[in-house]
């Protein structure tokens, strides 16, 4: 609460219970009024209007300018590396790199025609259990040299669901070797 205000409204009251109780109130009155304003300085009352608040000073505005100069700089650097990696084409997308890996808890790769899988020297294909290669129509595996089936117990060649031969171990098949059913 004001201080000054609380002085001026004792005064006041003084002032009123003094006149009463003695009836000459009013040499007294000023005399109180007169002492009170010169023995205590007028202080302004405080507003009840919103309260202002200091706002955090920002750095200079060229300073700002450079912040913001740097970060479109490591945009423009990242952006590059994307692109470099990424290919967008109006015929298609070409993801390219020394090592491109894509990895990921279930990974589909789907095609609406075909898809070709191509290495310029090695292909391996590793899975942790089982693996199924399976087509709608007929199957051609085919090479420039021999084809070799290892098996861990036994190899089992199959067709219309009867079994052509079983072999333990490895099975290897020479060129021109006819497995045909008859």
């Amino acid at each position: 609460m004001n201080t000054a205000f609380l002085r001026k409204t004792i005064v006041r009251w003084l002032r009123v219970s003094v006149a009463c109780s003695l009836g000459i109130g009013g040499s007294i009155t000023l005399a109180a009024d007169d002492v009170m304003e010169r023995a205590v300085p007028v202080q302004p009352q405080i507003s009840s209007g919103p309260i202002l608040q200091a706002t955090p000073s920002l750095p200079p505005l060229d300073q700002q300018i450079a912040a913001l100069h740097q970060q479109v700089q490591l945009l423009q650097k990242q952006v590059a590396v994307l692109q470099s990696a990424l290919l967008v084409t109006p015929t298609g997308v070409v993801l390219q790199g020394q090592t491109v890996a894509i990895s990921g808890g279930n990974v589909t790769i789907q095609a609406q025609t075909a898809t070709a899988v191509m290495s310029g020297t090695t292909l391996s294909i590793r899975t942790g259990s089982d693996l199924s290669l399976t087509t709608g129509s007929t199957t051609v595996i085919q090479s420039g040299k021999d084809v070799q089936m290892k098996a861990g117990q036994a190899t089992t060649v199959s067709s219309q669901g009867s079994t052509l031969f079983t072999s333990g171990g490895n099975l290897a098949m020479q060129a021109g070797t006819d497995l045909s059913a008859s």
